[in-house]
């Protein structure tokens, strides 16, 4: 044998022998840069996507419940018996307190970007009667704030920022990461939970 068969038969012997290593989806999500799927081409079981631009911080997104698709002219009537709609709710909510967790974490930098966005660049427009989500994400990460409690009253965005900001103090983790949520956040007139995850799904 020849040479140059012998070497064209060792790379072809080297070749079959590669093995297919499985992709680790949690290392994925820990370097959200290395291959990383848009979030707006993402699929969520009960969130639909309403709105997306983009700046020079990355590409913002605001979704919201399936139903909440359609455009509803009518003004809603709250429901006395859901979480934080009740007049005794809006009297007497407690003190906020920040709950972190290790699930679904999101990129600590672009969270500050998303908080900083809301309190500034957005802070003259208004929130959605019902809840929805506002995400960044850049080549750094991905970051959504969430709320869960319906609002019947005229609210300013940036009020999304004061609980905000309370999980960028008490919940990153020290190596870039952040995830959790604030009990009792003031939205307006109502009591809510807040949060700041990787995934627009309310919290």
């Amino acid at each position: 044998m020849t040479l140059k068969r012998c070497f064209i038969a060792a790379v072809l012997a080297t070749a079959s022998s590669v093995v297919a290593i499985p992709v680790d989806a949690a290392a994925v999500e820990q370097y959200p840069g290395s291959a990383s799927t848009s979030l707006v081409q993402q699929n969520f079981d009960d969130r639909t996507l309403l709105d997306t631009w983009q700046n020079e911080q990355g590409t913002f997104s605001t979704w919201g419940s399936a139903p909440d698709a359609a455009i509803n002219i009518t003004e809603t009537i709250a429901d006395p018996t859901a979480d934080g709609n009740s007049a005794l709710a809006r009297r007497h909510c407690r003190p906020p307190h920040a709950e972190c967790d290790k699930k679904n974490t999101a990129s600590l930098q672009v969270c500050k970007m998303l908080v900083g966005s809301l309190e500034d660049s957005r802070k003259n427009e208004w929130i959605h009667k019902s809840p929805q989500d506002y995400c960044l994400q850049s080549d750094r990460g991905k970051c959504c704030v969430s709320w869960r409690t319906p609002i019947t009253s005229t609210v300013r965005i940036s009020e999304l920022a004061v609980a905000g900001n309370m999980l960028l103090r008490e919940c990153h983790d020290g190596r870039g990461k952040i995830s959790g949520r604030v009990l009792n956040a003031e939205i307006g007139e109502f009591c809510s939970v807040q949060c700041l995850s990787n995934r627009p799904r309310r919290c």
